[in-house]
C-alpha cells in the first residue's frame, strides 16, 4: 500500500492512493477519499497512531493545549500546566480572597481554599491584602505594597497641636541647641540627648532614656550632664554619637564646649554608658587648657568609621578659630580610638585650613571617591576666597591609613560665589538621586534670592557624587531657595532615610528666623521644611511638609534629628528651638513618625 498526502496552498488535499489486491485474479480499486476517512476520521491531518484522539479535530501533535478536558497536544497530559488558559492558584488561609506562597498553575483549583490572586503579605489576617487601604502607624503593611508609601508627612504641622513639647528650666538654658541619640543604658533602644548651652551658665546636656514617649522638658531628664564649672563654656553646643570609640562595641557620645577656658580655647567631653547598668552615665571631662585663645575647639564634632583598621572608630573635632601659623585657617583634629587614649592635644592627624578660612563650622562624612572608605567634609561659612568672605566646603579623602590629605589639601573643594552667603554653614549627606552614591547638600543661609540679589533668603545646594576637583556653589545640580529675607533658611539641614520607597533620601531644611508674616516681627515662629525626592530646583513653598514653631517666637529649626524614639519602627522628627523660642527657655519638639 502506498499512501501519499500533499496539501495545496488553498488548504485542499490531493490524495493519491493505489491499492492492488491480488484476489482471485482480479484487481479492485478503492477511492482515496474512502481511505483517508478510515485513517483520519476527524480530518485534522493526522492519522493514528500519531493522532492521540482520532475523534476530535482539536487534538493532534503540536496543537495548542487548552482547558477543555482533552489532551490537545498529545503529550500524554490532559489540561496540563502548559494550557494557555491555565490559572495560577494560591492557597488562601484567611479566606480574604487573596493567597500567598508559590503559585500552582493548572486549569482547576487544587482545593476549595485556593484562589486565583496572590500577593497576600499576611495570610493569617483577612484585613491585610493588596486591596486594603493603608492604615498608618498600626505596624502592618495593610496594602502589601512593601513600604509605608501612603503614610508620610504632608501638609502643615505645628508645635502646639501636633508635637510632644519639652522646654528648658529657666530663661537662660538655651535648651534645644543640639540633638543626638545613643544607647547609653544598653537596653537596645535609643536614648535622646538634648543640648542646653547655657544651662547653669556652663551649659549642659539632658539625657532621656528610651523609649521616649512622654515627658521631654529639661527638668524631666533622667540625667543632666555638665562640667559644673560655672563658666560660659557652651557645653552642649555640639553633640554626636561617634559609635565604637572605646573598643567595647558600645556607643560613645562626644559633646563639644567651644567656650571652655578663660580665653575660649574650647574643649570636648566623651560620654558613654556605664558598665551595662541602666541609668548610669560615665563622663570624662577633658582639660580645657588646650590650644590657643579663641580656638573654639568643639564647635563641630563627628565620628568617622574606622579608617585605620584597628577596630575602633575615629573622632573628629573642629577648632575654626585656631590660628595655626598665624593664618586664621582653623583646624580639624582627628583622634584614633580607643577613648582611653584620647586627649585634646594628642590628635593623630590635623587638617589645617587655608589662610583666613576658619575651617570647621560644620562636619559630615561620606564616601565621595568610591573607594569604600569614608571621607571628611568640612564647611567654613566665612572662608575667604581671594579676600572675599563667601564660604567654602573642603572634602578630605580617607584611607585605610587614616586621612590621605593633611594641611590645606583636599581632593574636592566647592567655593561660594557671593559675599556673605555663608556657604558651608551646614552639611548633609545622603543618596539624592537613587544611584547608590553619596551626594552632598550644602547650606548657605545668607544666599541671595535668584530673582532679587539684595534679598538674602538663603539656599541649600545639592552636589551629586562622586565628587572631585574644584567647583563653585553656582554649579550645584539642584538649588532650593528660601522665600523670606533673613529667615535663616538653611541654618540647619539633614537628610532622612528614604520614606517613600523610591530609593531617594529625603531632605529637611531648618529656618529658625522664619515668620508667617512678611513682616518678621509680627508672626515669628521658625520652621522646618521637608522635601521628598526626586529633587529639582525649588523654593521653600514647594516643601511637601511644613513644621512650624510656637507662634510669636524665633529659634525653632536650629537643630534637627530623625530617629525612632518610641521603638515602633518609624522615625520621629525631632526639632530643637533654643531662645528666643518659648519665653527664652528654649524647647525641643517631637513630631511622631508616620508609617506602617
Amino acid at each position: 500500500m502506498n499512501h501519499r498526502t500533499t496539501r495545496t496552498r488553498d488548504g485542499g488535499v490531493v490524495r493519491r492512493l493505489a491499492l492492488v489486491l491480488l484476489l482471485g485474479g482480479c484487481t479492485p480499486w478503492i477511492t482515496s477519499d474512502q481511505t483517508e476517512q478510515r485513517l483520519d476520521p476527524d480530518e485534522d491531518g493526522y492519522a493514528y497512531p500519531a493522532d492521540c484522539n482520532s475523534s476530535s479535530a482539536e487534538a493532534y501533535p503540536g496543537a495548542v493545549e487548552v482547558c477543555d478536558g482533552i489532551d490537545n497536544d498529545c503529550d500524554g497530559t490532559v489540561d496540563g500546566a502548559d494550557a494557555v488558559d491555565a490559572v495560577d492558584w494560591f492557597f488562601d488561609s484567611d479566606g480574604d480572597g487573596w493567597g500567598s506562597g508559590s503559585a500552582e498553575r493548572q486549569c482547576d483549583p487544587p482545593s476549595e481554599d485556593h484562589v486565583d490572586r496572590g500577593g497576600d503579605c499576611e495570610d493569617g489576617l483577612d484585613s491585610v491584602h493588596p486591596e486594603v487601604a493603608e492604615v498608618c502607624n498600626d505596624l502592618l503593611d495593610n496594602d502589601c505594597d512593601g513600604g509605608a508609601n501612603d503614610c508620610v508627612w504632608t501638609g502643615t504641622y505645628t508645635v502646639e497641636s501636633d508635637a510632644l513639647l519639652g522646654i528648658g528650666t529657666v530663661a537662660t538654658d538655651n535648651y534645644g541647641s543640639a540633638l543626638a541619640v545613643a544607647d547609653l543604658d544598653i537596653d537596645g533602644t535609643v536614648d535622646l540627648l538634648v543640648g542646653a548651652v547655657d544651662y547653669s551658665i556652663a551649659g549642659g546636656v539632658g539625657v532621656f532614656y528610651g523609649p521616649v514617649e512622654t515627658a521631654l522638658g529639661l527638668a524631666d531628664a533622667a540625667a543632666r550632664v555638665s562640667t559644673g564649672s560655672g563658666n560660659a563654656e557652651a557645653f552642649g553646643h555640639s553633640i554626636a554619637n561617634v559609635g565604637n570609640l572605646d573598643g567595647a562595641r558600645r556607643d560613645v557620645v562626644v559633646i563639644g564646649h567651644p567656650g571652655a577656658g578663660s580665653d575660649g580655647n574650647g574643649g570636648f567631653t566623651l560620654l558613654r554608658n556605664g558598665g551595662g547598668m541602666a541609668g548610669e552615665v560615665y563622663a570624662g571631662f577633658w582639660p580645657h587648657s588646650n590650644g590657643s585663645p579663641q580656638d573654639r575647639l568643639g564647635t563641630a564634632v563627628s565620628g568617622l568609621n574606622d579608617v585605620d583598621g584597628d577596630g575602633d572608630d575615629e573622632l573628629l573635632v573642629t577648632a575654626p578659630g585656631s590660628d595655626v601659623n598665624h593664618l586664621d585657617g582653623g583646624v580639624v583634629r582627628m583622634f584614633h580610638g580607643p577613648a582611653s587614649s584620647i586627649a585634646p592635644t594628642g590628635a593623630a592627624a590635623q587638617i589645617t585650613g587655608p589662610a583666613g578660612c576658619g575651617l570647621g563650622d560644620a562636619l559630615a562624612t561620606g564616601d565621595f571617591d568610591g573607594d569604600g572608605v569614608q571621607d571628611v567634609v568640612i564647611g567654613s561659612a566665612a572662608c575667604d576666597i581671594s579676600g572675599v568672605p563667601v564660604g567654602a566646603v573642603h572634602i578630605v579623602s580617607g584611607s585605610v591609613t587614616g586621612l590621605q590629605a593633611v594641611g590645606d589639601a583636599a581632593f574636592a573643594m566647592i567655593e561660594g560665589t557671593v559675599v556673605d552667603q555663608l556657604f558651608g554653614t551646614a552639611l548633609a549627606v545622603g543618596d539624592a538621586d537613587g544611584d547608590g552614591n553619596d551626594d552632598l547638600w550644602v547650606a548657605s543661609p545668607g544666599a541671595p534670592s535668584a530673582v532679587s540679589p539684595a534679598d538674602r533668603v538663603g539656599s541649600v545646594s545639592l552636589f551629586l557624587g562622586p565628587l572631585s576637583g574644584q567647583a563653585l556653589s553656582s554649579q550645584a545640580d539642584v538649588i532650593i531657595y528660601g522665600i523670606q529675607g533673613f529667615e535663616g533658611f538653611g541654618r540647619s539641614i539633614m537628610t532622612v532615610p528614604d520614606l517613600t520607597g523610591d530609593g531617594i533620601d529625603e531632605l529637611v531644611i531648618g529656618a529658625p528666623e522664619h515668620s508667617e508674616s512678611s513682616f518678621r516681627a509680627i508672626a515669628p515662629s521658625g520652621g522646618a521644611y521637608l522635601f521628598y525626592g526626586p529633587f529639582a530646583d525649588a523654593t521653600r513653598d514647594d516643601a511637601d511638609a511644613v513644621f512650624l514653631g510656637r507662634f510669636g517666637t524665633f529659634g525653632f529649626g536650629a537643630a534637627m534629628l530623625a530617629e525612632d524614639l518610641d521603638d515602633d519602627g518609624v522615625s520621629e522628627l525631632v526639632i530643637g528651638g533654643p531662645p528666643p523660642n518659648w519665653d527664652d527657655h528654649g524647647a525641643v519638639s517631637v513630631f511622631w513618625g508616620v508609617g506602617l
